[in-house]
């Protein structure tokens, strides 16, 4: 019989296994301070909900900026949240995932990484079609009506191709387009191109929040923090209001394979795994799930991640 191992700072869930499968929910729970934090410290807790990190709201009023894991974002009005997640290119550590929400008396900061180890092998790193893992923020997103800004891409990176690979995610979302033969258009997901703008995603240090929270959904090029190739900055109450996606202007990309290939990545693929989190859907582990679309890390030189695996297909057809 496998075991199923846990580890690092996940919200407590709903954990279902079937067959070769782990599915988690992570609910953002916002329990109250029990005490008073000083303005200068930050407390870490270990709850009935998992482990978090506690900032006093009074000392980081919305609207004020605070760094987390090397990121800046902006507190979030209250009742409301930022989330923040990045795909890191091969090899590379897991990168940034978190959500941060302002219940009015703490800044609620949570981890959404999830380490899932699904036993010894022959278990792990299952096939793309054989892997049906997958975990979920809590969070639907109604609609994304996204804006497409050319602006700041790269001199080798052609503005038809960027809104090509756009499209090809698109439908990728739009009709459930998989890897593993399953029925494709039987979601109900909500995705529009609503054309060209020049608002950018995020700012041009790549944090979120701020004048970039306004109402709009954008793609784009631009700065990204560390070593991410992709982020998504979504912004939620009890559902995902606005959602911007942001490929790194300095990594290398390509839309038709080159041969030969070194470092460089298909924006399709990572294009397709930030319009998940747009959707709700969290990371999967790499070491563990690395064939899936939404594990922590890109394939280099690879069109493997322009489709969705067995968890990721089950994953926007359970919530859609």
């Amino acid at each position: 019989m496998r075991q199923v191992r846990l580890t690092g700072l996940i919200m407590a869930g709903t954990i279902a296994l079937v067959a070769s499968s782990m599915h988690l929910v992570i609910p953002q729970a916002t329990p109250a301070i029990a005490e008073v934090i000083p303005c200068n410290q930050e407390v870490a807790r270990s709850t009935a909900n998992g482990s978090k990190t506690e900032l006093r709201a009074d000392c980081h009023p919305a609207g004020s900026r605070i760094n987390v894991k090397g990121v800046a974002l902006t507190v979030p009005d209250v009742g409301t949240g930022i989330g923040l997640a990045d795909v890191m290119p091969a090899g590379a550590g897991a990168g940034t995932a978190l959500t941060v929400f302002n219940d009015g008396q703490t800044i609620i900061i949570a981890d959404q990484n999830a380490t899932a180890t699904e036993g010894p092998a022959p278990y792990a790193s299952l096939p793309k079609c054989s892997d049906n893992s997958w975990i979920w923020t809590g969070y639907k997103n109604p609609s994304f009506n996204y804006y497409i800004s050319t602006a700041g891409r790269p001199g080798s990176v052609s503005a038809a191709d960027f809104s090509a690979e756009v499209s090809f995610a698109h439908n990728v979302i739009d009709q459930d387009i998989n890897a593993c033969g399953l029925t494709t258009g039987t979601s109900s997901v909500s995705i529009t191109n609503k054309g060209t703008t020049t608002r950018r995603s995020m700012t041009t240090d790549g944090s979120c929040g701020g004048a970039q929270k306004d109402g709009y959904d954008n793609i784009d090029f631009g700065p990204l923090s560390g070593s991410a190739i992709g982020r998504t900055c979504w912004y939620y109450s009890t559902s995902i209001t606005e959602a911007d996606v942001r490929l790194n202007s300095a990594t290398g990309w390509f839309r038709t394979l080159p041969n030969p290939c070194s470092s460089k990545y298909e924006m399709a693929s990572v294009l397709l795994h930030e319009f998940g989190h747009v959707f709700g859907l969290a990371h999967v582990d790499e070491a563990t799930h690395p064939n899936l679309v939404m594990s922590t890390n890109s394939t280099a030189c690879s069109y493997q991640d322009h489709h969705w695996g067995w968890g990721d297909y089950n994953n926007m057809t359970a919530h859609y």
